[in-house]
């Protein structure tokens, strides 16, 4: 009497489905053994057994009591006993962290999910049944249960760039491969990564020199009076001159025209190594700095027209960022411990 034709999709290593049940309803029915079923679904037997047991029923037939397995009884106390399994939904006993946490992401702080659970936890503002994890508060955003999902703009943006390697592309000095591999490591202070940001095109427009300190994250913002390779090595060299000894061992830079006379200008004062074309990975806390300041000065919005004040808010929120990476400290809490072991 046994089926080897079956059709059942075979499911290792899950619960039983309703489709499931049912075929071995239709099996007891047609007399099969507890053995064939459980292979014929590739089950243990143990398995096979523990389910006819939970569905079953006792019925009463031409006055005989009679014992029968139904796929609808065993889906039933399936489902009972599954709705005992699951954590309690926590946000009614984390009402106030996430209180707190809203007003740090919506607020001046626009911290990240991440960094608020971070850093109640590092500081123990919370205790961990009042509040919830990184997971779980992300779950909150996408179920609709926390905040809007437009709030967190890395949520929202997914965008994706086909690479394409280019030939022929200058020269304008050392490459990174010339670079020390230790840098790579991120355990030398000192290595610094600079690229420009752009508000509305033109010669003469001013454009923001960034840099950015590649073991504790700091980000440094200079104002160029415009984009051409003299203006921006101009503010580079500046800088250089204010910063204390030993602070600024390279730069990493990429092969913008911008910075076609960075070398020259940083003789005698540190290298500067350029990164391969169309690698942005390779100065990845960079440009990850790039894209947050651009919540502050959008494309096509002349920096002109910018306040003082906002670039320095941009400036001091970036570096009061709580990292992960750093142990949710900010970036200005590890550029001042390195700077003072410079001072001792």
């Amino acid at each position: 009497m046994d089926n080897t034709n079956h059709n059942t999709e075979t499911r290792t290593n899950k619960h039983l489905s309703l489709k499931e049940r049912f075929y071995i309803e239709r099996r007891l029915r047609l007399g099969a053994s507890i053995s064939s079923i459980a292979a014929d679904l590739q089950r243990s037997r143990t398995t096979i057994y523990y389910e006819i047991k939970r569905g079953t029923v006792d019925q009463i037939k031409k006055d005989k009591l009679v014992s029968l397995y139904f796929a609808e009884t065993g889906q039933l106390a399936y489902e009972k006993s599954r709705a005992g399994s699951f954590s309690r939904l926590k946000i009614n006993n984390a009402r106030k962290f996430l209180e707190w946490a809203k007003h740090k992401i919506q607020g001046p702080y626009k911290w990240s999910i991440d960094a608020c659970v971070g850093v109640a936890r590092k500081e123990k503002l919370f205790t961990s049944d009042m509040m919830v994890c990184t997971k779980t508060l992300y779950n909150y955003v996408h179920e609709g249960i926390f905040l809007p999902i437009l709030d967190f703009p890395c949520i929202v943006k997914r965008k994706r760039t086909k690479y394409i390697q280019r030939t022929h592309k200058r020269n304008l000095g050392l490459s990174i491969d010339d670079r020390d591999p230790a840098v790579d490591e991120r355990t030398e202070f000192g290595h610094w990564e600079v690229d420009t940001i752009r508000g509305k095109k033109g010669k003469e427009e001013p454009v923001l020199v960034t840099l950015a300190e590649r073991k504790t994250r700091f980000n440094v913002q200079l104002l160029a009076n415009s984009a051409s390779a003299s203006d921006v090595t101009k503010a580079i060299v500046a800088w250089l001159g204010t910063m204390v000894m030993k602070s600024v061992k390279s730069i990493t830079s990429d092969n913008g025209s911008e910075f076609a006379n960075l070398t020259e200008g940083c003789r005698g004062m540190c290298p500067v190594y350029f990164a391969h074309p169309n690698s942005p990975w390779q100065r990845g806390t960079n440009e990850r700095h790039n894209g947050l300041l651009r919540r502050f000065i959008p494309k096509g919005k002349a920096l002109s027209d910018l306040s003082t004040e906002t670039l320095e808010v941009a400036h001091n929120w970036i570096n009061q960022l709580p990292r992960k990476i750093l142990g949710y400290k900010t970036p200005e809490e590890m550029f001042i411990e390195e700077i003072s072991k410079l001072l001792c």
